[in-house]
Parts: C-alpha cells; sequence; structure tokens
C-alpha cells in the first residue's frame, strides 16, 4: 500500500474514533437505546441541557430528551432506559452536579407500589439553590447589612457593648457579696442543723414513750369503766352509753397509734424525700429598704411541701407627730425577724400553700415553669396590717423567680400592690439550691457533714 492510502486510512479511522467518542457526550449514543418517555413540568431550567443526565437513586437512568417552555413553566421530556421503573409518587430534584455551573437530573424513588408508564406525568418535584444563586444571596445580604450598620448604628453598637462590659463587672462585684454572705450563713448553718436534728430525736423518742404506755393508758379506762358502773348502778341505758363512751376513747387512742407509726415510716423514709434551700435579698425600690429571706423546703415525696423560713425585715408600725408611718432609716439595722411555716400542696405545674406568713396567717400560689427554672407566686397575708400599718386592705405581693444558672436565682416584682401608699416594685437575687446531704442532716443525724 502506498503511504499516501496509508495516511488517508489513519485519518479515516481518527475520524470514526472521535465521532464514538463524541457519541458518549451526544444524543448519538442514545439512537439505539429502548426505553419508554416520562414528562415533568418545573419553573426553571436553569442549569440544564439537552441531554442532561437522568438519575434514579443516584444511578444513571435516562437523558434529558426535550426541553419546551409553557408559559410560565418548562415542559421535560425524559428519556428512561428500559429495564428502569420508576413508582408513581417519585419526587424529581434538580440540583447542580458540580462547580462548573451543570446540572442534572435525580429521581427520589417513593413508597407506591404503582409504575408510571410511557406518557405519564412526574408530579412531585424539587429544586436546590446553584451555587450562583446562594453567592447572590450572600452578597446581597452582606450588602444589606453593610447599609444597616451606618455610623450611627456603630455608635450605638458600641455603647451597647460597653453597658454590657460595665454590668458584667456590677455582676462581678455582687456575686463577691454573695460568696461572703454564703460563708458567714454556712458558718452559722451546723449550729441550726444541730438543734433541729435534737429536735427530731426527741419527737422520735416522744412516738415511742407513748406507743409504749398505750397499753397501760387502756388498763386504766377499763378500771375506769368498771368502777363507773359499779358507781351508777346495772342500768343498761346508762351501761350502754358508757360503753359507747370508752369505745371512742379507744378508737381515739388506736387511731393516735396508727399515726404515730404513719411519722415513724414517714421518718424512715427519708432518703426519698427532698430539700431546697433559698437565700435572697430584695430591694424596696420605693421605701429604699431590703428584705433578707432564708427558707427551707422539706418535699417528703413530689407533691407535698413543708416550708419554714426566717425573714430579715423592717415592721411599719408607729406614727410620727404629724400623723405619717415611720420608716426605717437607710442602711440601720431596725429589721425584725418574721416567721413563717407553711403546708403546700402540688398539682402538676401548680403549687396551693397557706399556713404561717411572716408572723401573720396567708395563703399563697406558686406557678412552675421551664423545668421549675422558672417560679410565679401570688401571696396574701397581713389581713389586718399588723406589720405595715399603711394600708387596711390585704398584703398581696407577686414575685417572679428565675434560675439563669444551676445556683443563681434572681427576683422581682410588685409588693402590697393593694395599698398605694405603702406598694413597692423590688428586685433581688439569691441562691438556690436542692441538696440530698441537707435531707440527710436533718433527719438522719448526719451534722458533721457540714462541719
Amino acid at each position: 500500500m502506498r503511504p499516501e492510502s496509508k495516511v488517508g486510512l489513519f485519518i479515516l479511522i481518527s475520524i470514526a474514533a472521535l465521532i464514538a467518542l463524541s457519541t458518549r457526550v451526544s444524543s448519538v449514543a442514545n439512537l439505539w437505546r429502548d426505553g419508554y418517555r416520562l414528562y415533568a413540568e418545573i419553573p426553571s431550567a436553569s442549569g440544564l441541557e439537552l441531554n442532561s443526565v437522568v438519575r434514579v437513586q443516584g444511578v444513571e437512568a435516562g437523558f434529558l430528551e426535550k426541553l419546551q417552555v409553557d408559559r410560565n413553566k418548562v415542559v421535560l421530556t425524559l428519556f428512561i432506559y428500559e429495564g428502569h421503573k420508576i413508582s408513581e409518587d417519585s419526587v424529581m430534584v434538580v440540583a447542580q452536579e458540580s462547580l462548573l455551573g451543570g446540572s442534572a437530573i435525580n429521581l427520589l424513588y417513593g413508597d407506591s407500589d404503582r409504575l408510571l408508564g410511557d406518557g405519564d406525568r412526574i408530579a412531585k418535584y424539587k429544586s436546590y439553590a446553584s451555587i450562583d444563586e446562594a453567592i447572590d444571596e450572600v452578597r446581597n445580604f452582606m450588602r444589606g447589612l453593610n447599609e444597616a450598620f451606618d455610623d450611627e448604628t456603630r455608635t450605638n453598637l458600641k455603647e451597647a457593648i460597653e453597658a454590657i462590659e460595665r454590668m458584667g463587672n456590677e455582676l462581678a462585684d455582687a456575686g463577691e457579696q454573695f460568696r461572703i454572705a454564703g460563708i458567714t450563713i454556712n458558718s452559722k448553718l451546723p449550729q441550726i442543723m444541730s438543734q433541729i436534728d435534737d429536735l427530731s430525736a426527741e419527737f422520735r423518742q416522744t412516738g415511742k414513750d407513748i406507743n409504749a404506755k398505750l397499753p397501760e393508758i387502756l388498763e386504766k379506762f377499763s378500771k375506769l369503766e368498771d368502777n363507773l358502773l359499779a358507781f351508777i348502778g346495772d342500768s343498761n341505758e346508762s351501761s350502754s352509753s358508757l360503753d359507747e363512751t370508752i369505745a371512742s376513747v379507744k378508737t381515739f387512742f388506736e387511731k393516735g397509734t396508727d399515726t404515730l407509726e404513719g411519722l415513724d415510716e414517714m421518718l424512715g423514709k427519708a432518703s426519698k424525700a427532698e430539700l431546697q434551700v433559698d437565700l435572697n435579698y430584695l430591694r424596696m425600690f420605693n421605701d429604699r429598704f431590703g428584705e433578707s429571706v432564708v427558707s427551707v423546703a422539706y418535699l417528703p415525696n413530689p407533691t407535698n411541701y413543708y416550708m419554714i423560713g426566717v425573714t430579715g425585715a423592717p415592721i411599719i408600725d408607729r406614727y410620727d407627730s404629724n400623723g405619717k408611718a415611720i420608716l426605717p432609716k437607710l442602711h440601720s439595722s431596725e429589721d425584725d425577724y418574721l416567721i413563717s411555716a407553711q403546708l403546700g400542696k402540688r398539682y402538676d405545674n401548680w403549687l396551693l400553700r397557706g399556713g404561717l406568713i411572716r408572723d401573720t396567717g396567708g395563703v399563697g400560689l406558686d406557678y412552675f415553669s421551664d423545668d421549675d427554672r422558672l417560679k410565679l407566686s401570688l401571696e396574701a397575708y397581713d389581713f389586718n396590717a399588723v406589720n405595715d400599718i399603711r394600708g387596711d386592705k390585704a398584703h398581696l405581693r407577686f414575685t417572679a423567680r428565675y434560675l439563669p444558672w444551676k445556683y443563681i436565682a434572681v427576683y422581682g416584682g410588685y409588693d402590697n400592690f393593694l395599698n398605694p401608699d405603702a406598694d413597692n416594685f423590688f428586685a433581688g437575687a439569691g441562691v438556690h439550691f436542692v441538696d440530698d446531704d441537707l435531707k440527710y442532716l436533718l433527719l438522719s443525724g448526719g451534722t458533721s457533714f457540714i462541719k
């Protein structure tokens, strides 16, 4: 073969190879494939081109055969290769395939048993934003953010940051004061717990003594019955009445025995109880004096509350020569100690309580939220204006307590708002903790833990 013929044959083979290679990325490769056609409608065909790949669950299963604009939507004709089945509830997703900008169609298989056939329409469609659109969105956001932060806004933001920094310094100072107060209270707490522990031990011993003497007491009542019967004669009516009386006395003491046994059982279950301790300081804005409160709540179970507390606050019970109530002086030591002792019952997020509130009878209602971090309280007490003579209506107080941290509590509220001459907005802070060890100290004699 002559050289010219060899060169010509090589050129023909090269052209055929180029044509075969081009069929991998053009419609020529799809001319001899068997399959069926499906239709779909999308709002925009941005990034799609004819012969774009169609995949089912990420596997190539066809190509985009035709694009056609129909008013405000684009109608797609998808050619699906034979052997690939598409369920009726499949979802068509159009997403950018790479950073170069090309898009592909992916069909996500559904749960329906019914399959789409030739000429059917894919009803569900989902589209993801392209990288260009995301860049435009970010660019527009940054432009709007830059326009929003003008010189005045930057100045205000700087001042706000400085105010937050000052607040942080003030909170740090307040935290140091609370730490010092906590050390003082902790130094006196062992003595208080020891006294409570002694009282609990005496109460248990008293219950045991009463239980031991009950048979002797009942025997004496029985002898008394015999003597009374001998004294008043054999009258059936008198005997019946006396029998009923003696039976009532026996029933009373039997119930007393059951009560003491139940009390012993309750004390024996102290390990299942909970003890809550609160120490706080509240500042009255109008009267310019403060209140220090120490309260302890014992919960033998989640619904029953036994609460005691001591409040250091002034009692306003005197008038001057002009008939005005005498208020305590600022930074004076005129505080009195007021005692509170209440019983409470909790129903879901509501706690109803009552008893002695600040040396007077009263009731209270608490609402808990956010896993008990938020507590809203309404109290009514001092109905006869004993602690504060500036009004003739009941002393009502609304308090909101929130725990921003585990042991730190902040307070705010409105005090004595039914009496205009004595009302105060107040705010304060304190500590709150639930200590399993303290309940053992209270009911099991574990005073050595605090020491």
